[in-house]
């Protein structure tokens, strides 16, 4: 069967370069959350039974009590809300890294055509929900990050890591959403760098909803070189100097091609693309 392409809303998201949504309710949204930051989360880390096996998994810091409007949380369990039961049997992702098939472990039960299709239907509500990261279940076949095992067409042997289906089709349609995992948040300048990772996407965003308005622009960029100079208790001298270069240098190139006029240009998107990249932390790392 072929594996099916990217949807049409996945496509035209990432064609636009994470330009913030425009409807009134991504507006009132955003407007609620003024305080605080809107991350979407696996429901199994708020302690919610929806693993497969019927436990939860959850996390410490997810579920830390806080003031009411410093996080809001929205919640996805993408094998439940496909339709899945809890419990169920196990599934696992195998075949090519490009297009990983999940297939039920002893069934044998092929679901991605099923995983795909709610995937797209649920990125339309998600990209309502205007949200500035996402804390995904680590190794999971559906919500990995980089990490989730990929087995050969034999079913037995592994052959690398990739993303969990969902969150490759999250990936798709928002190509600059901060993404982690509890593995990840376990640390503490694991966190530190997720949330500041997240404010910056947020004011990128507007950015882009003010049509590239320069003077947002320069506010990113002061707050994007202070993020990155305090990253210097975890990344060594030499690359720290070196992510500043290449974000001043496209900074630069953004700011010219707008003229002094609000407007959104490729190199706009060419700047937010690298200081995703710039902060984006890969397993191990």
């Amino acid at each position: 069967m072929k594996h099916p392409s990217a949807s049409a809303h996945e496509k035209k998201v990432a064609a636009r370069g994470d330009r913030a949504p425009q409807s009134v309710k991504a507006q009132e949204n955003r407007d609620r959350g003024n305080g605080g930051l809107r991350l979407g989360v696996s429901r199994c880390l708020q302690g919610e039974a929806v693993r497969y096996d019927g436990a939860s998994r959850s996390d410490p810091w997810v579920t830390e009590e806080r003031p009411e409007n410093e996080l809001h949380w929205v919640s996805v369990c993408p094998e439940v809300e496909m339709g899945m039961d809890v419990p169920r049997e196990p599934v696992q992702l195998e075949g090519d890294a490009a297009a990983p098939r999940m297939r039920g472990v002893d069934s044998r039960i092929d679901h991605t055509c099923a995983m795909h299709e709610w995937a797209g239907e649920k990125l339309t509500e998600l990209g309502v929900e205007d949200l500035d990261g996402f804390v995904l279940k680590g190794r999971s076949p559906s919500c990995g990050v980089l990490d989730t095992d990929l087995f050969a067409n034999d079913a037995v042997t592994v052959t690398g890591r990739v993303d969990g289906i969902f969150t490759a089709a999250l990936r798709r349609a928002f190509p600059f959403l901060p993404l982690t995992t509890e593995t990840l948040l376990a640390r503490r300048d694991g966190r530190e760098i997720f949330l500041r990772r997240a404010r910056l996407y947020r004011r990128y965003k507007e950015v882009i909803a003010l049509g590239g308005d320069p003077s947002t622009l320069e506010l990113l960029h002061r707050e994007a070189r202070q993020v990155l100079s305090n990253l210097g208790h975890v990344l060594p001298a030499s690359r720290e100097d070196a992510r500043i270069e290449l974000l001043e240098a496209a900074f630069q190139r953004a700011l010219t091609s707008l003229g002094g006029k609000p407007s959104h240009t490729k190199e706009l998107t060419t700047y937010g693309q690298l200081l995703h990249d710039l902060l984006d932390p890969k397993p191990g790392s």
